[in-house]
């Protein structure tokens, strides 16, 4: 199987490391939400950068990435 490109996959992983959070009731554009937002991207910055290169010639952890729940 090819993997997709990365985008995909880290968009998921950020969505699942913000899902333990309510954003919603932190407010929109709040200092608090804002922090989150970032911290989920970096954590998913680190992992692409770290793991994420062609499939042909190295093993990406596609499904590691995606089900990471580290926000729980």
């Amino acid at each position: 199987m090819v993997a997709s490109c990365s985008g995909g996959v880290h968009t998921i992983q950020i969505l699942n490391i913000l899902e333990a959070y309510d954003i919603g009731a932190s407010g929109f554009g709040t200092p608090q939400t804002l922090h989150l937002v970032l911290e989920a991207l970096k954590i998913a910055a680190a992992d692409r950068r770290a793991a994420t290169a062609d499939p042909a010639f190295v093993n990406v952890p596609i499904r590691r990435h995606a089900l990471l729940r580290l926000g729980a």
